[in-house]
C-alpha cells in the first residue's frame, strides 16, 4: 500500500503478476470483490439471533444517546460511545489490546498524519478518540496481530470491518484473536488532499502540517457546526489555527470532494458486519446539543449486556429506538448509497464497465432528471477534485483548485439553494438563533448556579 499521485492509499500489484494470477484467496478478502460474501451473508452467519433490517442489517438493539461518565463525550467526535465500549472491554478483561486510528508524527519519508495503532491501556484508548477523515491502511497492524498473541478489538469503517471478517474466513488466527469488531458510520473515505485543503485555507501549507482535528466541538452551537483545527508552521513559526467547517470552502459532504471512487460502489452505511456500530445522531432533540450524541446498533449478545449494564448504572445515557430511527439519522447517506448507487450501477452497466456485485439493483431513474443531474454532478466533482488538487499542489496555487471546481460546484448547489420565501424564512430563523443561542447558554449557567 502506498500513496498515489492524488493522495489516496492504493494497493499496487507488481507488474510481473498478471490479474489472472491473483490468487482466489486474495480476491475473496477484498470487500468489493465479486468473490466475496456480501454483508447480508456475513451478518446472517454472525448474528443468527438478530432481527434483520434493510438499512442497519442484523441487530439486537438500537439506541440514541451519549456517555455520562468521565470525559469520553468531551474527547469524542460525538457522544463518546465508541471509546467507552473499548474501555469497558479492557476494564472487564475481555481484550488485551485495541486496534484503532491515532495520530502519528509525519516525516519526509512518510507524510501520513494518522495510522492504525495498538493501544495497551485505557489511557491509550482515550488518547485515540475522534474521527479521522484520512486515508488509512491495515497491513501493519494485521501483521502485528498475526505475530503477537492476544485478544483484540478493532475499530474501523464498514468496508474495513467487512475485510477483517472476510480475512478471518481465510485465516483462523484472525477469527481467534480479533474478538470484537466496532464500526464507525461512514459517509465516504477522503484522500489526504482533504486535510491538506482545509489546512491550506487556514494558512498552513500541506508540507507544514503537524496534525489536524476534523471534529473540534464548538460550545453553544449545534453538533453539526463543529470546527477544523490544524497545528503546523507558517513561515517557520509554529501555529494552531481553528475555523468553523461552515466557513471553509468545499466542506459540504454531499459534494464528495477528495472521495475514493470505491466509496461510490458501497451500500453499507453503518457497518453491518460489526458487533456494534456507532455514529452521529443527526436527529431533532440531539443535533442541538454541541457536546454530541451517538446513534448505536448492537449486534453481539456480549455487547448488549455491557451496554445494558452501562445504562442501568447510569454511566451512559441511552434511549432504545427502532432501526428506522438509526436509518433516519443517516438518511442522506442512505439516499446516496442506495438510490444513488442504483443509478451509478446502471451507468456502469450501460458503459459496459466492470463494477462490483451489490445488493442494490441498477435503476435508470429516467423520470427524475433532478436526481440524475445531482448524482452526475457528484461523480464529476469527485473526479475533478483529485485532478485539480494535484495541479494546485504542483503549482503551489490554492486558487487553481477552487477555480477548477467552481462551475460544477455552483451547478450542484443550485439544486439545494432555497428560493423566494424559503430563503427569507431560513435567513430569519438563522438571525433568531444567533440571538437566542447566547441567551440559552446564559440561562443554563444561571440555572446551574441556582442549584
Amino acid at each position: 500500500m502506498r500513496f498515489d499521485q492524488f493522495g489516496a492509499l492504493q494497493a499496487f500489484i507488481p507488474a510481473t503478476i498478471l490479474d489472472s494470477q491473483i490468487p482466489e484467496a486474495i480476491l475473496s478478502v477484498c470487500p468489493f470483490s465479486e468473490g466475496a460474501a456480501n454483508e447480508d451473508e456475513i451478518g446472517r452467519a454472525l448474528y443468527p439471533e438478530g432481527k434483520q433490517d434493510s438499512h442497519v442489517g442484523f441487530h439486537l438493539e438500537c439506541y440514541l444517546g451519549h456517555v455520562a461518565e468521565g470525559d469520553f463525550r468531551a474527547r469524542g467526535s460525538s457522544g463518546g460511545i465508541g471509546s467507552w465500549v473499548l474501555s469497558e472491554l479492557f476494564r472487564l478483561g475481555l481484550i488485551d489490546k485495541a486496534i484503532h486510528v491515532g495520530e502519528r508524527q509525519p516525516t519526509q519519508g512518510d507524510p501520513r498524519l494518522f495510522a492504525f495503532a495498538v493501544s495497551n491501556s485505557m489511557e491509550e484508548i482515550r488518547a485515540k478518540s475522534k474521527s479521522r477523515y484520512y486515508p488509512i491502511e491495515m497491513s501493519e497492524v494485521l501483521r502485528f496481530v498475526r505475530e503477537t498473541p492476544g485478544r483484540y478489538a478493532i475499530v474501523g469503517v464498514p468496508c474495513f470491518i467487512k475485510a477483517i471478517r472476510l480475512l478471518a474466513r481465510q485465516e483462523a488466527i484472525f477469527a481467534e484473536r480479533i474478538q470484537f469488531h466496532i464500526s464507525i458510520f461512514c459517509g465516504h473515505l477522503k484522500t489526504a488532499g482533504f486535510s491538506e485543503f482545509l489546512a491550506w485555507q487556514s494558512g498552513v501549507l500541506p508540507d507544514e502540517i503537524r496534525t489536524v482535528d476534523f471534529r473540534k466541538k464548538v460550545p453553544n452551537q449545534p453538533a453539526h457546526s463543529y470546527a477544523f483545527e490544524v497545528e503546523g508552521k507558517i513561515k517557520g513559526r509554529s501555529v494552531k489555527k481553528c475555523n468553523s467547517m461552515r466557513d471553509l470552502y468545499g466542506t459540504d459532504w454531499g459534494l464528495g470532494l477528495f472521495k475514493y471512487k470505491a466509496c461510490d460502489f458501497c451500500d453499507d452505511v453503518v457497518g453491518e458486519t460489526a458487533d456494534i456500530s456507532v455514529g452521529d445522531a443527526w436527529l431533532p432533540g440531539f443535533v442541538g446539543d454541541w457536546r454530541g450524541s451517538n446513534a448505536i446498533v448492537v449486534r453481539d449478545p456480549r455487547l448488549r449486556v455491557i451496554v445494558a449494564e452501562g445504562i442501568a448504572s447510569k454511566r451512559i445515557e441511552l434511549q432504545a429506538v427502532e432501526a428506522a430511527q438509526i436509518a433516519k439519522s443517516q438518511e442522506g447517506g442512505f439516499r446516496h448509497r442506495r438510490d444513488g448507487l442504483s443509478y451509478r450501477l446502471f451507468l456502469s452497466d450501460k458503459a459496459h464497465q466492470w463494477r462490483p456485485s451489490k445488493r442494490v439493483m441498477p435503476k435508470a431513474w429516467r423520470d427524475d432528471s433532478r436526481f440524475r443531474e445531482i448524482h452526475d454532478l457528484r461523480m464529476a466533482l469527485a473526479k475533478v477534485s483529485h485532478q485539480y488538487w494535484k495541479v494546485a499542489k504542483d503549482t503551489k496555487k490554492l486558487s487553481v483548485f477552487t477555480a477548477g471546481i467552481s462551475r460544477l460546484k455552483r451547478r450542484y448547489e443550485r439544486y439545494y439553494a432555497p428560493t423566494g420565501w424559503k430563503r427569507a424564512f431560513v435567513f430569519g430563523i438563522n438571525a433568531i438563533m444567533e440571538v437566542l443561542l447566547p441567551w440559552k447558554a446564559r440561562l443554563r449557567r444561571m440555572s446551574k448556579n441556582s442549584k
